[in-house]
């Protein structure tokens, strides 16, 4: 059995334990009643406890592999922790560094650790071109956008801070709001033919 199968399994095994006192007997204010819980509810405590559970758990599982390198791999999307990995080239059908990918920008993929304070995503001034960097909690939500909708094409610089432990601010840097520590990033930058995909990456 493979490490990070090991982990998942015993992440949920942790999840499940966790909603034992939900499990639990009467309260010393009803001591005397029973209150068993019936297998029907028991499975439904468990379901519930796995679909809380298993999006974390995968969410580490990919951050576990996709930064168990030394350096970035503009191939594969993986990266330390803290840094981005920057495509080298469009994505093919059978790449799944995210589950669709498009067919028409580079990605640029990062894994943030906001535990040691905020992490500064900068840009520069990026004429007409589209680009967008969608930041994602452990579920997988949007927490927010860096790009050419939401905070325009000139060169910016954003501080992403966990509200947990804000860390020494950042000068002229706009804040984003994290309330997990764990942040994934996934950026997104348009291109055309392979010229036009050489001046992006010079980006």
């Amino acid at each position: 059995m493979s490490r990070a199968r090991r982990a998942l399994l015993s992440g949920l095994g942790a999840v499940l334990v966790a909603a034992g006192p939900t499990l639990g007997s009467a309260t010393p204010a009803a001591a005397g009643a029973t209150s068993a819980v019936s297998a029907t509810e028991a499975s439904a405590l468990g379901q519930q406890a796995y679909l809380y559970g298993f999006p974390l758990l995968e969410f580490l599982r990919v951050q576990d592999t996709e930064t168990s390198v030394r350096c970035p791999d503009s191939n594969t999307g993986d990266a330390p922790v803290n840094s981005f990995a920057n495509a080298a080239r469009f994505a093919r059908p059978r790449d799944r560094i995210v589950v669709a990918p498009n067919v028409d920008t580079l990605y640029s993929i990062a894994h943030l650790d906001l535990g040691r304070g905020p992490v500064v995503l900068s840009h520069p001034a990026m004429g007409h071109r589209y680009f967008v960097f969608e930041l994602l909690d452990p579920y997988t939500n949007v927490i927010g956008y860096v790009g050419t909708r939401t905070t325009g094409s000139a060169a910016g610089r954003f501080a992403i801070t966990w509200t947990g432990h804000r860390g020494a601010q950042v000068p002229g840097a706009r804040v984003i709001d994290s309330d997990y520590r764990r942040v994934w990033v996934i950026g997104r930058t348009l291109a055309g033919g392979a010229a036009d995909q050489r001046r992006t990456q010079a980006l």
